[in-house]
């Protein structure tokens, strides 16, 4: 059973611990050997996390593939929401706007370059390069899904936030 809340349908998942006696069980029924655990679990846990929606103040992100240099996300940004003002270090990214459009304020590295605003429709993408600092939002009254592209670091902790 899914229940909505704020235009997201949420839907049922299992805890870790649930996750981590299914491996188990998973584990044992391969006929692994115990040298082998640690990355068995990790590789099952990829798996897992790979498609596993995560939601956010602002709407939620999928994480639909991971591959060697490039991670491939998708969002979804709720009505009235928007994504914190960020930059990264180690990546660029394109955006694909599938859904809906997608407001973009952004600023290139260079201190003292003015504040940009641009607006992506559905259909079109854009490329934000590192070092370069945006803040997606949605002004619409629909939720916006955009295809997200690292190309670069894969990690969430490749972020810096600051307040506008």
């Amino acid at each position: 059973m899914a229940d909505s809340t704020d235009g997201i349908e949420k839907e049922n998942m299992l805890d870790d611990e649930t996750y981590s006696k299914i491996g188990m069980i998973w584990y044992g029924s391969w006929g692994c050997h115990s040298s082998d655990k640690p990355s068995f679990i990790k590789r099952m846990s990829d798996a897992i996390n790979e498609h596993k929606t995560v939601y956010k103040q602002w709407g939620s992100y999928k994480v639909l593939h991971v591959g060697d240099g490039f991670t491939v996300k998708e969002l979804t940004i709720l009505p009235g929401k928007s994504l914190s003002d960020q930059r990264h270090f180690k990546r660029d990214e394109h955006w694909l706007v599938v859904k809906g459009t997608l407001g973009l304020y952004f600023q290139h590295s260079a201190e003292g370059m003015p504040l940009e605003r641009d607006q992506i429709d559905a259909n079109d993408s854009t490329y934000i390069p590192k070092e370069c600092w945006h803040r997606p939002y949605n002004e619409g009254t629909e939720p916006v899904v955009v295809v997200e592209t690292w190309l670069g670091d894969s990690s969430e902790d490749d972020i810096e936030r600051r307040n506008v």
